[in-house]
């Protein structure tokens, strides 16, 4: 069984659901996506033996599909953030971004807010590509670059989905070269 919590550092811990995601502790303890639905006993089982979950007071979803969102209501007292574009999309055509009909119908009625550019010391980067509304987020602090499904271990994120937009993947890339990064977190890797 692989292990479900990795911790990276203090204040910095990957989540192995489905997909990674993360949960850091920058200028507040912030969750960066929050993986598929099909994990979600797995990540009651071990995670609030690490972090109690309502001390997540920001949940920032690097785009909206199932498995990246499909535990957006983990944390009882997080704001849920997405980009614009991301929201727009979600809002015209919800049923291409999360599978689930009671999950998606559950996000619509959720209070999602639209990402600054800078979010609790993180700055929020848009790329899309893998959707409209991908993000990246760079934590100066550590040198870390969280690119949700833009950038994977092996690659780039699909770009074949309805809400995909394959001719700006080689621009969003592009963005992402100046950040002089230590740490690279995706959301799928080998784990």
């Amino acid at each position: 069984m692989k292990q479900v919590i990795d911790i990276i550092e203090q204040g910095l811990l990957r989540i192995n659901a489905g997909t990674c995601f993360y949960i850091i502790d920058a200028e507040e303890r912030i969750a960066i996506d929050s993986g598929d639905r099909k994990e979600r006993q797995s990540i009651l089982k071990f995670l609030p033996n690490v972090i109690p979950l309502e001390s997540i007071k920001k949940l920032i979803l690097t785009h909206a599909h199932y498995d990246n969102a499909g535990n957006f209501d983990l944390f009882p007292n997080a704001e849920i953030y997405m980009h614009e574009e991301e929201l727009k999309g979600f809002h015209e055509n919800p049923a291409q971004a999360v599978i689930d009909d009671d999950l998606w119908k559950k996000l619509l009625t959720t209070d999602i807010k639209k990402l600054p550019e800078n979010i609790a010391g993180l700055e929020v980067i848009h790329t899309p590509g893998h959707t409209k509304g991908s993000i990246c987020l760079w934590w100066q602090e550590k040198k870390a670059l969280f690119t949700g499904d833009t950038l994977l271990e092996n690659g780039t994120g699909r770009i074949d989905y309805p809400t995909s937009m394959p001719e700006e993947m080689g621009k969003s890339l592009s963005k992402l070269v100046p950040y002089n990064h230590k740490l690279l977190f995706p959301c799928r890797r080998t784990c």
